[in-house]
């Protein structure tokens, strides 16, 4: 099975069941869909005969269960923070049962999201490559040999910078592709590594993914989406310790907040070389900073997304971002003329 993007809309038919009722599965199709998150679609439902009636309340463990699935090809795939949203008996007297999920993880069962047992990370989001300056594939036309030249440049890993907890890198990948009719096709992406210096939980990972991704929306003037997302752990069995090749991808339920936006049509102030050029330590000042500038930077993406605002609107809320950043950044209560 092959790894999907968050922006992709997908189908996976699998056996279920809850984490702590595992010999008990149930066939089912978990459809994940970027307005929605992760569906899971049961054709009967999980047993729950010694809990009772199970009313759908905030308190009952419908409301923030694990569940456990595995595909045809025997892939292993978790669903957390996962609550019940429909229940039925249908007219032929089987159960359907629907449930939705915050968190879905493809290769491996895990049933926390913030035990610290994750030391790598890998991630990307829109824009990623021109952020870069990276291309990496280039075309050349010779017009007399009427040939068309593609060359194709790979990032191999390497390192951008180190922070506090972690060092940041950026390799690329390039993907080849064939179709039902023979006809291939090559594709290439570039994503950022989180090497972190101890093992952190996957919550961790996503906040640190999020944080950077907004040092390039800010570059940009408007919200980037994360695009995809994976971590890979430390395996230990008895006294001896490997780490696991594969990763495992995530399908957070994001709140998508702009069109996913061909990066030819929206202009950068900064690249990421222009931010490291004038401070190489830009990663860590951006994210001892983050905290402190998270409500202007709401602002600021909100008064962005809106295209087709009201022209006083747009003014005001400016206005409003500036006099946030002023207050969270700045001791002085005013501003002096001179200054404005």
């Amino acid at each position: 099975m092959r790894n999907f993007e968050l922006h992709e809309d997908f189908e996976i038919e699998g056996i279920w069941s809850l984490a702590d009722e595992s010999v008990d599965r149930t066939a089912g199709t978990l459809r994940y869909r970027q307005s929605d998150g992760a569906v899971l679609s049961l054709i009967g439902h999980f047993d729950r005969s010694d809990r009772g009636s199970m009313p759908m309340t905030h308190e009952d463990d419908t409301w923030n269960a694990v569940v456990y699935g595995f595909t045809k090809n025997g892939q292993e795939i978790s669903l957390l923070e996962t609550h019940r949203v429909r229940s039925s008996l249908s007219a032929p007297g089987f159960a359907v049962e629907e449930w939705s999920s915050n968190f879905l993880i493809i290769g491996k069962h895990i049933d926390n999201l913030e035990i610290d047992e994750f030391q790598e990370s890998r991630f990307r989001f829109d824009g990623i490559e021109d952020w870069l300056n990276h291309e990496i594939f280039t075309t050349r036309y010779e017009g007399s040999l009427r040939e068309i030249t593609v060359t194709a440049k790979n990032i191999e890993r390497k390192v951008l910078g180190t922070c506090r907890d972690f060092d940041l890198y950026v390799s690329s990948e390039i993907y080849a592709h064939e179709n039902s009719a023979g006809e291939a096709t090559l594709s290439g992406r570039c994503y950022f590594e989180i090497i972190a210096h101890h093992e952190k939980s996957i919550k961790w990972h996503l906040e640190i993914a999020s944080r950077l991704r907004d040092l390039s929306s800010l570059c940009y003037g408007r919200h980037l989406n994360i695009e995809s997302i994976s971590v890979k752990n430390k395996l230990v069995t008895g006294e001896k310790s490997y780490r696991n090749s594969d990763y495992f991808y995530i399908y957070p339920r994001y709140h998508y907040t702009s069109k996913r936006t061909s990066r030819r049509y929206v202009n950068k102030f900064a690249s990421l070389n222009d931010l490291l050029t004038n401070n190489a330590s830009v990663f860590q000042s951006w994210l001892d900073q983050y905290d402190t500038i998270k409500p202007c930077l709401d602002l600021f993406f909100v008064l962005r997304s809106r295209d087709n605002g009201i022209l006083h609107v747009k003014f005001l809320l400016s206005i409003q971002a500036v006099e946030v950043f002023h207050r969270l950044t700045s001791d002085n209560t005013v501003v002096r003329p001179p200054s404005i």
